[in-house]
């Protein structure tokens, strides 16, 4: 293993250097007063084992059909115990241009085994995409199934959707394309939640950081109808705001930027709404996953105790599936690989 295993107690933290992978909490809350609020829920954010499915431990449970694409960008939706995966499908041909579509897999096992790839949306049902649609994510609203994806290489953010949450219908305009100087090199990667009889739409918005290079932080917007939409500005930044167990600043693991950003909607036990975001950072040559919070979904608070996963896994998707919590990512071979999280009773419903 790679990396560290950390337990906190609860007045005494413990680091301890096991040359893991996996980072392993026991906790009950956030502490501080920043971002969303102070003592945040994180049940379900650690510990996550990645699954092993052969001698050579690969956590790959969804690799490529034919081995002629790579998945990117999964987002997993539970319907009482069957999963429903939708990928982005990029052709390895293609790769510098961006070529991709959306697809689609089933799983009733808490996601170990999965049905064949399926396509969902391809360039050809959007109007206004060029070679690529991408960076699904999908949730049901009173039987209608809503989707947000990406267009081309940051070109557009756009809306779809479905009756049966297998063929979906897009609308003929992008719900958002690039505007001010926080947006100037792209939109992507989009989230969406349900907010009453709004959406909630959190997505990287990508800007040239103070060194030239890309540097993507996560803003909000919000629409009732998908030809109105209100944009709500940043609400999380990479590194920035990173604490150690005592409270003292460290430097971020995240320090040059953050992908893939996913919000989900819970309600904790006591019936309070939080939202969660999973989201992938870098910092030079390291990727991982990391955690953050919100009661308001208006300002983050990191986990102090983040990465959850390390060892260069990327873009997240997590949820709630047979009382486990699933964590879904891109794996360095470009295939779909599973961690999960089965300890204890679970917090927070989403």
């Amino acid at each position: 293993m790679r990396g560290f295993m950390r337990r906190i107690w609860w007045v005494l933290v413990v680091v301890a250097a096991l040359g893991g992978g996996l980072a392993v909490f026991s906790c009950s809350s956030l502490g501080g007063e920043g971002g969303g609020g102070s003592n945040l829920p994180n049940r379900g954010i650690t510990p996550y084992v990645p699954v092993e499915l052969d001698e050579a431990g690969s956590a790959v449970v969804l690799p490529d059909g034919d081995g002629e694409g790579l998945l990117r960008e999964p987002a997993a939706v539970d319907f009482g115990g069957v999963v429903l995966l939708y990928v982005e499908r990029r052709d390895v041909a293609d790769l510098g241009a961006a070529t991709g579509q959306i697809q689609h897999a089933d799983s009733d096992d808490g996601g170990l085994t999965w049905t064949p790839l399926t396509p969902t949306l391809t360039p050809a049902d959007v109007p206004f995409a060029l070679r690529r649609v991408g960076a699904p994510s999908v949730i049901l609203v009173r039987g209608t199934y809503h989707m947000v994806f990406a267009v081309d290489d940051g070109r557009a953010i756009g809306y779809a959707t479905s009756a049966d949450g297998h063929a979906f219908v897009a609308h003929p305009t992008p719900l958002l394309t690039p505007e001010g100087d926080a947006e100037a090199l792209g939109v992507d990667s989009p989230s969406i939640v349900a907010d009453g009889d709004r959406f909630l739409v959190f997505y990287g918005a990508t800007r040239a950081g103070d060194d030239g290079k890309p540097r993507t932080s996560v803003a909000r917007a919000s629409f009732a109808s998908p030809d109105a939409v209100e944009r709500q500005g940043v609400v999380f930044e990479p590194g920035t705001g990173c604490l150690d167990a005592f409270g003292a600043e460290v430097a971020c693991w995240d320090a040059d930027t953050l992908a893939a950003p996913e919000v989900r909607a819970a309600s904790t036990r006591g019936g309070r709404r939080v939202f969660r975001l999973f989201y992938a950072g870098r910092r030079g040559n390291n990727t991982a996953l990391g955690f953050a919070a919100s009661w308001d979904g208006a300002s983050f608070e990191r986990f102090a105790f983040n990465p959850v996963l390390e060892g260069g896994p990327a873009e997240p998707t997590n949820i709630l599936s047979l009382d486990r919590y699933l964590l879904l990512y891109v794996d360095r071979a470009g295939g779909i690989a599973l961690a999960i999280d089965d300890s204890g009773q679970p917090a927070e419903r989403f």
